[in-house]
């Protein structure tokens, strides 16, 4: 007892400490409102404000202990400095995410409007004006005909397409904003990019994502930047291999408040033109860069029909083969409708090669030195003579060159066609690669030739970070980190190269690492609402989606995701496998057939399953279901159905009453895989320790030991890993975690970064395991939640982080600091070891609270709880 009086103590006095200093500063401080977000975008173009949009920021105030007691918004036309059209005055509240503005709904269509806020504290103190933050309201199309161009001397729609328009403008420096909306169709056939935009030979962007059901989503592009005074040119080239179809509209935004729509490309004398790109791009039908599972053509792209210049404003125009398009149907037909893009724009970023090497006449490999998701440009190339170069690209080597016929089946070989003369050229190809091979090239290449052209989503690297005396962690985290990076395009996927499918489990996993490294979650909030309109096949994956709605509220605080797919998440997967639960509480489902709608999945590969043996109750399909069923019964309670939590509550509690009874062997200390068996895989430890199916520590305890005596390797895959992890943390026990997590065989991020070379996470451990793996499958990621998660125990526990924890595991690592962003701001947390003793140093960001956990000096598994309000804070065990 005197042993426990004293660390509380110990714990209030270095809080008081940390007040005082605190105190000191804030006198010479103010308060700020930063982070502005609409509908949780920072470049918020499109918006429908008809749809109740939500703004939120996060205050920023060094005094210790502060809470937004106020906020006001203000709302301009046209210019931030306008006369407010919108004034909320002062309310009351601390909301700061989820916020929802009175009238906005009277707000015009196709719109600018600036938007900021200003907040006050608990001490008294008021913010100036946040930054204003430009948006606009919801597209006005003056025509939603689609354009294309047909192949020269056939009526057959071309499936490469040039467009392009002139634009004079007499006076850029007038003009307040300049948005185009655009969008193409359909890329159902190739799951990419329809056209890529430029404007005056600049890229700007490339879209759209895939329709979800009946939403067919348009892109809003501030090129203001972009336009000159005089001739200007939006040119957009465009690859569709079936139901063609392109659509823009450039509206401008002048300082004197007043708009124009320049260009409509339906409109019947809008003076578009277009161009059969079949030739430029090497009349390439039957090469295909995709697989199975979609088809996209190679580029080969041949400077002998590339129409050179054909965006440049500054020569003169050259119209040969340039023709009016063809006007097709409105773009959407019967309850179809054009819908802005709910999240952040896809940008290319150039990456310089790492090596240059020349091996042979004309024969060279490039190492971009990380992969990346994208295309391949050449530039300022010195073409002594015309010439047909073979590129080839890759994410391995085979024998010093690339292999381009990937593992996963394909073939990544494209032949370029060069004039004579210096010469840029890029394709708009979507390639998952890190090495680049190229033959018969006459130039001298140098890497200042070359450029990889990654395509995703603005990342802040400085947003998040990770520092430890584990150098080999260190490495990991940097790992995931850029794996969730280079990874995240329109909408998240398994991987670009094989199937570019969007899998439930694998957006649970890649949702959480994006979380953990940036405070974007626009994108993993659109993902998971498009996996659940177009469910993948694993029954299990159904839960995923129930899972993935409920972290989008945690990490939020924003409900219209729930909103919109609650009733929808009820009715999914049999009323989520519901009408399949027995006298036991269990669900049955004996459906293992790889593939089938609703069959178990459990790991993949196959020979990745530990020998699980599969029965009428599946262990782990049963502790995922009682996992959603918890969420079901919380989303029911944030939604105010009372009836509906009472079901799922009686749900879950059944659910895990009757695992306890059927499944677990008390005599052992584990879980078994299935009713019928003695066999307890790690599987059958893992995922009941993850989701909570232990009535006790001392349950927990068992069950993490169960996994600990089976060596420090993984004996599942690396999507399996992830629950592995959050089990073992969820379990309390950080040492056999941080012994996975630094493991150095086949099963390891170690293995993966040193053997193999990789620099995206992989889909499986080794080839050995899977043939036909990717290199850029991001459910391998897991150490970049169970980092945040798990080893520091950063997890909020009301929606936003209106409250949060930081329980620190260390496991083996002596020391660690670590950076989160979140909605209301960064989370810094550092700790050191010396022997049982831990002072850990926590930053809590204003406007939230923290409950911190540090683990016991004389117990691995029991912790000292302390409450802490905003501020810094030194805290001892």
């Amino acid at each position: 007892m005197k042993k426990k009086w004293l660390l509380i103590l110990t714990v209030t006095l270095l809080s008081f400490i940390g007040l005082t200093a605190a105190n000191h500063v804030a006198a010479e401080s103010t308060v700020s409102a930063t982070q502005t977000k609409v509908n949780l975008m920072s470049d918020p173009y499109g918006i429908d404000q008809n749809a109740n949009p939500s703004f939120s920021w996060a205050m920023t105030d060094p005094s210790q202990n502060s809470d937004q007691s106020a906020y006001e918004i203000e709302i301009t036309k046209g210019t931030p400095t306008g006369s407010p059209v919108i004034d909320t005055g002062w309310i009351a509240s601390s909301d700061a995410s989820d916020v929802h503005v009175q009238n906005i709904d009277q707000l015009a269509n196709n719109q600018l409007y600036y938007w900021r806020v200003k907040v006050k504290d608990n001490h008294g103190q008021q913010s100036d004006y946040s930054n204003a933050q430009a948006f606009t309201t919801k597209t006005d199309w003056q025509s939603t005909n689609a354009i294309w161009a047909v192949k020269q001397g056939t009526k057959e729609p071309a499936n490469f397409m040039f467009a392009r328009k002139v634009i004079n403008i007499k006076n850029p420096s007038k003009i307040q904003k300049a948005v185009m909306s655009i969008t193409g169709k359909s890329n159902a056939q190739s799951r990419q990019f329809v056209y890529s935009l430029f404007v005056n030979k600049a890229f700007v962007g490339e879209g759209p994502a895939r329709n979800n059901k009946n939403e067919y989503y348009y892109n809003n592009f501030d090129i203001t930047k972009q336009l000159r005074t005089g001739k200007n040119i939006l040119g957009a080239i465009n690859y569709s291999g079936d139901d063609q179809g392109f659509l823009g509209q450039l509206t401008v935004y002048y300082k004197d408040g007043t708009k124009k729509v320049l260009t409509n490309s339906g409109n019947q004398k809008a003076g578009w033109q277009v161009m059969d790109g079949t030739k430029a791009f090497g009349e390439n039908d039957k090469m295909n860069l995709g697989t199975f599972y979609y088809t996209a053509a190679a580029q080969n792209l041949n400077q002998n029909e590339y129409p050179m210049n054909w965006d440049d404003p500054t020569v003169k125009t050259n119209n040969k083969g340039w023709t009016t398009p063809v006007r097709e149907d409105k773009f959407t037909v019967g309850d179809q409708k054009l819908v802005s893009y709910p999240s952040e724009n896809v940008q290319r970023y150039a990456v310089k090669p790492a090596s240059v090497v020349k091996k042979g006449d004309g024969h060279y490999l490039i190492d971009l030195g990380k992969e990346i998701v994208g295309s391949f440009g050449l530039k300022d190339l010195d073409m002594p003579s015309s010439s047909q170069m073979e590129i080839r690209y890759g994410e391995e080597l085979d024998n010093g060159s690339v292999k381009y016929p990937m593992r996963t089946t394909n073939t990544y070989d494209e032949y370029w066609t060069l004039k004579k003369g210096q010469q840029s050229l890029s394709n708009t190809d979507l390639l998952t690669y890190r090495y680049v091979e190229i033959s018969n090239c006459p130039a001298k290449l140098t890497k200042d030739n070359v450029e990889g052209l990654a395509l995703h989503q603005p990342f802040d690297d400085q947003a998040s970070s990770f520092k430890s005396s584990d150098q080999l962690l260190n490495q990991i985290y940097d790992f995931t980190k850029y794996t969730i990076k280079a990874t995240n395009q329109d909408l998240m996927v398994d991987s670009q190269s094989r199937e570019r499918g969007v899998y439930e489990g694998d957006t649970l996993i890649n949702s959480l690492g994006s979380y953990a490294f940036d405070n974007d979650y626009s994108m993993p909030r659109f993902s998971t609402d498009w996996g659940i309109n177009n469910p993948t096949w694993p029954a299990e994956y159904g839960f995923f989606s129930v899972m993935n709605a409920w972290n989008d509220y945690q990490y939020t605080g924003n409900k219209a995701l729930l909103t919109k797919v609650y009733d929808q998440l009820k009715t999914s997967r049999n009323d989520l496998f519901t009408n399949q639960i027995d006298a036991n509480g269990l669900i049955k489902n004996t459906n293992t057939s790889s593939s089938t709608m609703n069959a178990v999945l459990m790991d993949w590969p196959q020979s990745e399953r530990d020998d699980y043996v599969f029965g009428d109750y599946d262990t782990v399909f049963n502790a995922i279901g009682y996992g959603a069923y918890v969420d079901m019964a919380k989303m029911a309670e944030a939604l105010g159905n009372t009836a509906d939590q009472a079901r799922y509550d009686n749900l879950a509690k059944n659910l895990k009453q009757g695992m306890i009874k059927v499944l677990y062997d008390a005599k052992t200390g584990e879980f078994r895989d299935s009713e019928n068996t003695d066999h307890a895989s790690e599987h059958a430890q893992a995922f009941p320790l993850a989701f909570g199916i232990f009535d006790n520590q001392d349950m927990a305890t068992k069950l993490a030991d169960a996994i600990t005596q089976r060596g420090d390797e993984f004996h599942t895959s690396i999507y399996g890993a992830y629950f592995v992890l959050d089990g073992l943390y969820n379990g309390n026990d950080s040492n056999q975690a941080s012994k996975l997590l630094d493991s150095k065989g086949l099963r390891s991020w170690s293995h993966i970064m040193t053997d193999l070379h990789s620099t995206i996470t992989p889909e499986a451990w080794d080839p050995s395991l899977k043939p036909n793996m990717t290199f850029s499958h991001p459910w391998g990621s897991a150490p970049a939640a169970q980092i945040v998660r798990g080893m520091f125990g950063i997890q909020p526990t009301q929606p936003g982080f209106k409250t949060f924890q930081v329980k620190l595991q260390p496991g083996t690592v002596k020391e660690a600091s670590i950076k989160v962003p979140t909605i209301k701001g960064t989370i810094e947390v550092s700790y050191q070891q010396s022997g049982t003793q831990l002072t850990a140093h926590v930053t809590v960001p204003a406007n939230t609270h923290a409950t911190v956990y540090l683990p016991r000096t004389d117990s691995s598994s029991s912790y000292v709880k302390t409450e802490l309000n905003s501020g810094n804070y030194t805290l001892s065990n």
